[in-house]
């Protein structure tokens, strides 16, 4: 388990992508969200 923190949502969705680690999210529900964007704009990116 790790815990992290950052100043907005979208952030902590950057930092947890740039570990390179496989991970799940609990919460909070806005970062599923920002998750959600950043995994359609990279899967637009490498079509």
């Amino acid at each position: 388990m790790l815990e992290i923190g950052a100043d907005t949502p979208h952030l902590l969705a950057i930092y947890l992508g740039a570990l390179d680690v496989d991970f799940d999210v609990d919460e909070p529900p806005e970062l599923l969200d920002h998750l959600r964007r950043l995994a359609d704009r990279y899967t637009r990116a490498a079509q």
